[in-house]
């Protein structure tokens, strides 16, 4: 037998359908990566911005992303 690639193989024995789905669950993927590491440096700034003021500050910050989520969500 010819020797094959191992991702080769997997798609030869892959339905198309599947296949899409795979393309479709990456993009889910990338798109939940991209939110988790945009969350990531909100929730950095935020303990900054605690750290930096003190504590008084917290109600204003929950507002703020609070905010923030609302348009981004």
């Amino acid at each position: 037998p010819r020797s094959v690639g191992v991702s080769e193989n997997v798609f030869s024995f892959t339905p198309p359908s599947l296949r899409n789905y795979s393309k479709f669950a990456a993009e889910i993927w990338r798109k939940d990566q991209e939110s988790l590491f945009l969350f990531g440096i909100l929730y950095f700034k935020v303990i900054k911005y605690i750290c930096y003021f003190g504590r008084s500050t917290i109600p204003a910050i929950a507002g703020i992303v609070d905010r923030w989520v609302g348009s981004h969500f």
